[in-house]
């Protein structure tokens, strides 16, 4: 059985071979009048930076479908920063220094829209790079200088964008890297902002409040929490801001009429001072010309004197899916989560990678039960999954795995545990109360509470689950009356070891059935 489902995946990948990667620098790209542009092209994604105006990527396009906001006034244009130069908004992609406070308004000149030199780090058909660098900064914040790699990826949409601050001069600093993306808000000789959508998760224990975002002005965008913990943002012509201390590091722009999703992760820094009063991530609804921008930053770190340096590493991912968008990871976007119901498995999700997809049973202990049929996957194309699974008893929990063009495992794009109703026919006939509150504080450090009602008295099992459905740990197994408990986890395993930062589950059982719930530990 797990032969032939090898087999069959190696033989679905070897139906869609990916086009190589590729690398051009091209003298007058798009009749921009920006000078030579660097592409990299992989059938899939294409990106076109921009040396002469900052290095900003200036395309970022899954398919034929564009992403980033090119402003029409500034096309063109080229000069020579200095201190009294015109701030020129060219739209794109940006790096700035952090805490702005620091430099005021406009932006440093050099670092923002300098002559940055540029060279090809890596050229193979499975993955292009290419590194820029800036000339070092003479006014608004001296000294400083700007290096970025970015890497794309054969049979995906994934580039690899490594931002890298340097301190020339002979004190050291402390700064953050601040990336910028100014996105479409349009289709072309429409006004349909109502399809223009940014989505990002929010923190229950947020240092904002209740909210889980700090407003700069109130707005109608701020459409607030669109799914359970998940926050929209809906395009307006406004000029006005919005911050988050998200507790994962994700933030994602959909076209939500064409249905395109464009997502960035990056690491988060428990312990760490971000700028922004503690933001991770932050969006900018501007008025005229009319765009928003979906912003990520790094936390302060120190940049010691003569070349200290620190490096901030983001991933951006594309695929053809409508949100809202529930959570990214590597795998994909996910818009349904997956369900099993009555043996059918359900979810909608955007695959970052040309291959395969599979729904894998698992028993307690996390081996495999059951699999799936494989479904083959693109980011050109929705994942919308919906399959009869024959159910073995002992399977414990389902996993969708992606696996890339070569049959190798990309990762687990989502996961849930089986819920079994073992409550008896008297039971049903006169229900009591039994429910599984959520855990709080969520995300928590370094412990959480969970309260929990039992309607019948009997054997009681709280346990944790990690995103594999292996055993973390059991924090109730005894009998126990009816009525309203709580216990607390302290973050660590059955070993007494601190369980790492992550996603787990923690699944009631009880005579009347099982209840699940997700919660997240962070570090």
């Amino acid at each position: 059985m797990k032969a032939l489902a090898i087999l069959l995946g190696a033989a679905l990948a070897a139906q869609a071979q990916p086009s190589p990667t590729t690398l051009s620098q091209l003298p007058d790209y798009q009749n921009w009048g920006w000078g030579e542009v660097m592409v990299l092209e992989n059938g899939l994604t294409t990106l076109a930076v921009a040396p002469r105006i900052g290095a900003r990527v200036m395309q970022y396009d899954l398919g034929a479908h564009p992403s980033l906001f090119l402003n029409p006034a500034e096309m063109g244009k080229l000069y020579e920063p200095s201190r009294t130069s015109p701030w020129h908004n060219y739209g794109g992609f940006k790096n700035w220094p952090a805490p702005q406070d620091r430099w005021g308004w406009p932006p440093p000149p050099i670092l923002d829209a300098g002559v940055y030199e540029s060279r090809v780090a890596l050229d193979t058909p499975d993955s292009v790079a290419m590194w820029v660098s800036s000339p070092v900064e003479q006014w608004k914040t001296p000294n400083l200088r700007f290096e970025r790699q970015l890497t794309l990826y054969r049979g995906s949409s994934r580039v690899r964008v490594e931002q890298t601050l340097i301190n020339e001069g002979e004190q050291a600093g402390h700064w953050s890297v601040w990336d910028i993306t100014q996105h479409r808000v349009h289709h072309p000789d429409e006004q349909d902002f109502e399809n223009f959508w940014v989505y990002f998760p929010l923190n229950p224990a947020s240092r904002y409040g209740a909210s889980g975002v700090r407003k700069g002005d109130s707005s109608a965008a701020w459409t607030g929490q669109v799914a359970p913990g998940i926050y929209g943002v809906q395009f307006l012509p406004e000029n006005k801001k919005l911050w988050a201390d998200s507790p994962e590091g994700w933030i994602c722009y959909v076209d939500e009429r064409e249905g395109y999703a464009y997502a960035k992760t990056f690491e988060l820094f428990a312990g760490k001072t971000y700028p922004d009063e503690g933001a991770h991530v932050e969006v900018w609804i501007n008025q005229d010309p009319r765009y928003l921008e979906v912003e990520v930053v790094s936390p302060v770190e120190e940049l010691a004197a003569k070349g200290g340096r620190y490096t901030f590493v983001e991933d951006w991912w594309a695929a053809k899916v409508k949100g809202p968008i529930l959570a990214v990871n590597p795998a994909g976007a996910i818009a349904r989560s997956l369900a099993i119901e009555e043996g059918i498995a359900r979810a909608t999700y955007g695959v970052f990678h040309q291959g395969t997809a599979q729904v894998v049973l698992l028993d307690e202990q996390g081996q495999v039960v059951g699999q799936g049929a494989l479904h083959p996957v693109t980011p050109l194309e929705t994942f919308v999954l919906e399959e009869k699974l024959n159910l073995p008893s002992s399977a414990f929990s389902a996993q969708v795995r992606v696996m890339d063009y070569s049959g190798a495992l990309v990762g687990i794009l989502d996961s849930a545990l089986l819920s079994r109703m073992t409550a008896v026919l008297e039971e049903e006939r006169t229900p009591a109360a039994f429910a599984l509150a959520q855990n709080f504080p969520n995300p928590f450090n370094p412990a959480t509470t969970i309260a929990y009602q039992v309607g019948r008295e009997g054997a009681v099992e709280l346990a944790v689950f990690d995103l594999a459905g292996a055993r973390i740990r059991t924090l109730v197994s005894a009998p126990q009356p009816t009525g309203r408990h709580t216990v607390q986890w302290d973050g660590t395993d059955a070993r007494g070891q601190q369980a790492a930062s992550g996603i787990y589950f923690y699944r009631l059982s009880t005579p009347q059935g099982q209840k699940v719930k997700r919660m997240v530990l962070a570090r």
